[in-house]
């Protein structure tokens, strides 16, 4: 079995910055079909994300926050693309986001 990865992140390219270039090199190096980004907007994302081997996502806004309704999004991103794995960029603290709002586990 694959297992496929889902970067949620509102530190990726074409925002520019450290993070957001370690983020890009890190995924651009994984099998295509084994990873997806769900990050948010940003002037000019939609033309560099036509250009990128693997699926992006985009949140409405420029900034992920942990809310509900983006809970909903990102697990709605990971159903769509079966990631079985997701992993969090730096959208809030460990504590913020392993609490109920962006649990992963079934309810």
């Amino acid at each position: 079995m694959s297992r496929k990865l889902l970067l949620v992140t509102n530190d990726f390219p074409p925002r520019q910055g450290g993070i957001q270039t370690f983020l890009y090199e890190l995924v651009r190096r994984l099998p295509a079909d084994q990873v997806a980004v769900y990050a948010s907007n940003y002037p000019g994302a939609a033309a560099f994300d036509a250009e990128l081997p693997f699926p992006v996502r985009r949140h409405p806004t420029g900034l992920l926050m942990p809310t509900p309704a983006a809970r909903r999004r990102v697990l709605r991103a990971r159903a769509e693309f079966g990631a079985s794995s997701i992993w969090f960029g730096a959208i809030c603290s460990v504590r913020r986001c392993t609490a109920s709002n962006f649990s992963i586990a079934a309810r």
